[in-house]
């Protein structure tokens, strides 16, 4: 080992629990800014599912969960359009037809996830009130959970291998 490597090595070891922390920092706040674009994917979302029921009477099976379908894809847009400039850091590069088709299809599987969670909570829900409520908002976590997950690890995990998290 020659003496200049030493040095390098002492300051390497102090730095990487810093980076380490700083990486961990990073998860959290990309789960912050994840939920905050969420929010507005569950405005767009519940707009259009309010409107769908409220204005066309779309609050009968199946429309009920066409409306949700519904609502859940214009929200999906929103969450591509905000998540990849933003949550991830894509803005100024291009998006490739593989990244497209591979937020497509963590969207297809998460819709699925949503209408599963739709129609299990609707028929289980006890205040009938509520029910179309309650069914939303488990839809809503359960594929927002799914998403995050996903998006991160698989759609934009490029971004995170190549140290821009």
């Amino acid at each position: 080992m020659s003496v200049g490597t030493r040095p390098a090595r002492r300051v390497a070891a102090l730095v990487q629990p810093l980076a380490d922390g700083l990486a961990a920092r990073r998860i959290w706040t990309q789960a912050l800014v994840f939920a905050a674009v969420g929010v507005g994917n569950s405005l767009v979302s519940a707009g259009v599912f309010f409107l769908l029921v409220s204005q066309l009477g779309w609050s009968e099976q199946p429309l009920a969960s066409l409306a949700s379908s519904l609502g859940f894809l214009v929200g999906s847009l929103h969450s591509y359009a905000w998540n990849s400039r933003v949550t991830f850091r894509r803005a100024g590069r291009r998006d490739s037809a593989v990244l497209v088709g591979k937020f497509v299809s963590v969207t297809a599987v998460s819709m699925a996830v949503s209408a599963a969670a739709f129609a299990a909570v609707e028929i289980a829900w006890p205040h009938e009130p509520t029910r179309l409520v309650g069914a939303e908002g488990a839809a809503v976590l359960a594929a927002g959970l799914w998403n995050f997950s996903l998006i991160r690890e698989w759609v934009f995990a490029h971004n995170r291998h190549h140290g821009r998290r």
